[in-house]
């Protein structure tokens, strides 16, 4: 991506973008964050993909060992208790 009043090229993956006619949705997590779920399940995950159309507020791909599911933003925090946003 060139951002042309910087003159600044930065690579982007094709998940971490969207059209720019797109609503944005700010989100708590972005692609890659370490998740941990609200309720005892006791796994750590990644956010695979972020969902920001979806009826009821952002939800998230999030990658578990062994499996992959769809979770409303409600229900993770970020591991370590820091909010991804924070730092």
């Amino acid at each position: 991506m060139h951002f042309l009043d910087s003159n600044r090229l930065v690579g982007c993956r094709e998940e971490e973008l969207q059209a720019e006619s797109d609503a944005w949705t700010p989100s708590r997590f972005e692609f890659r964050d370490k998740v941990t779920p609200r309720v005892p399940l006791a796994i750590a995950g990644e956010i695979l993909k972020v969902l920001r159309d979806i009826p009821g507020g952002v939800h998230y791909h999030v990658r578990f060992p062994g499996r992959t599911l769809q979770v409303p933003e409600s229900a993770l925090d970020a591991c370590g208790g820091q909010d991804a946003a924070a730092g």
